[in-house]
This record gives structure tokens, sequence and C-alpha cells, in this order.
């Protein structure tokens, strides 16, 4: 712009933070849209869920009997659930309100549902809490509960959470800075006051923004952080594509420890051990 010119005036009300691509915004105010579509996949399911493409990645069978014979209650699955309750509370808000804060906030923290075409599939997940700075998604936190070592970090833990981002992308969203964090929690909740629980999400992305520090006891909890490759999320999903496509059917563990401790051990008949009864 040449000296002395004045500044093109835009109507209506301009974002703070202006983005190259907004496809994003499409992405989400159409989300509802996409979500009712009528494309089928194994199971007569209309969208793949990144936990069960992470799941299949410790036992495609398991996937199969949660979808068959349908969802099976541990306890383990209960203390994780009251966890999740207790340390990630959030407001509900409109898609409307969630892309104006998006756009105009310094920093913004939130949880909703993402969703995205993918080759021949329709992605979707809930992560726990997605940060956004300046406009765009700086980190996707997921919190993961454990009866063990929380520096520990497994293959589907990392996969989930690359599904997430690799949806993200596929939204539109800038994801050229982008960081997968999985919190790994112990799992019994009693350890945890009321002050832990107002303050694990608010340090947790204050820590990660360089800001503070971990106040939490190294083996209760633990922040592992990385870098957003949409090279592996994409070779992730591309192997788990053919199941739920229908092109082959699933792959068991080999692992007998997984199937001792499978809630569908007495059920499926891929189970490599059966548990003694009492």
């Amino acid at each position: 712009m040449r000296k002395g010119a004045k500044k093109p005036r835009h109507k209506g009300r301009k974002s703070k933070y202006l983005v190259e691509n907004m496809k994003w915004v499409d992405s989400l105010l159409h989300i509802e849209e996409l979500a009712t579509t009528n494309v089928e996949f194994r199971h007569g399911i209309h969208f793949i869920p990144a936990s069960s493409i992470a799941e299949q990645y410790y036992c495609e069978q398991k996937v199969e009997m949660s979808y068959t014979v349908g969802d099976m209650e541990t306890e383990a699955k209960v203390e994780g659930k009251a966890i999740h309750d207790a340390l990630l509370q959030m407001k509900k808000t409109t898609l409307e309100n969630l892309v104006r804060n998006i756009q105009t906030k310094d920093l913004y923290t939130a949880r909703f549902t993402i969703l995205a075409p993918f080759s021949d599939m329709i992605l979707a997940g809930r992560p726990d809490a997605i940060v956004f700075v300046r406009g765009a998604p700086a980190f996707i936190i997921e919190l993961k509960t454990t009866s063990g070592g929380v520096s520990c970090l497994w293959r589907d833990e990392k996969v989930q959470a690359r599904v997430y981002g690799l949806i993200l992308d596929q939204m539109g969203f800038d994801c050229s800075r982008f960081k997968l964090v999985i919190v790994k929690q112990r799992r019994n909740r009693y350890l945890m006051d009321e002050g832990y629980r107002k303050r694990f999400l608010s340090r947790i992305v204050l820590t990660l923004l360089g800001k503070a520090k971990l106040i939490f006891p190294k083996d209760v909890m633990h922040l592992h952080v990385l870098d957003y490759n949409r090279g592996e999320a994409v070779e992730d999903v591309e192997w788990a594509m053919d199941y739920w496509l229908s092109k082959r059917e699933p792959i068991p563990t080999r692992n007998a420890s997984k199937c001792r401790s499978c809630e569908y051990a007495l059920v499926c008949p891929m189970s490599l051990t059966k548990p003694i009864l009492e």
C-alpha cells in the first residue's frame, strides 16, 4: 500500500487473528451435516472414531467384540471416567461462540467433537482438550489413566493422538506448529483433592506454554509431548482402513497377557487364554 493511502474498510466484525486458510470455520459450522451422512462402514457406523482406530493397534479383535457384543463395563473404565469428569470440566458453548473464541482470544482451551473426511472414510473424535493460541491449534491434550507407571507411553495412545491431529489437519486448521500431549495420570482419584482438580488443566496449559512448572508428583502424573507428524498419522489410518471398509477380517493380538486382562476373554473366539473361574 502506497504511503498516505487509506486502508480498505471491511464490512462486519473482523476477527482479531486473520488466517489465510479459513476452511476450518466452514468445517466446524457444518460438522453436524457431515455427522448425519448416509455413508456406512463396518458395523453400519457412519464415521470412524479415533479411539477405535487406536484400539486396533492394541487388539483389532477387541474392537470387533466391542461392536458385536457391546461395551462391557470394568472397574478401570468406571474409575477412568470419574477421573476425566473431575479433572476436565468445561462450560458448554455453541458452534458460533466456539468459532468466535478461537478467532479472537489469545489463548483458548475447549473440548468439542471434530470430524473430517479422509480418503474413503470419515474420521471423528472428541479430544479431552484443544488449546488454541492466536487462532491456531497449539496442543491437543489427551488424558490417559493407568494403574501402572505414568512414564510409559503405548503405541495405541500415540495413534489416537495422531489421528486427532489428522482430523484437525483435514478440517483446515493450521497444524504447522502443533503438538500432541498425552497426560498419564494414576488411576486413584482419592489422591486428588479439590485444589489438584481445579489446577490440573490450567497448570498443564501454562506448563506447555513455558509459563509455569508442573506441581504434581512425578509418580502420579506425567506429560508426554510429541510433534504432530501428518505422514505418521496417515500411515496409521491407512493400515486401519481396510478393516472398516470390510476388505479384511480383524487381526487378533498375539500377546496372551492382553487376552488375560480383556473383558471379552470369556466370549471372544480368538482369545489366547481363558480366565479361571472361581
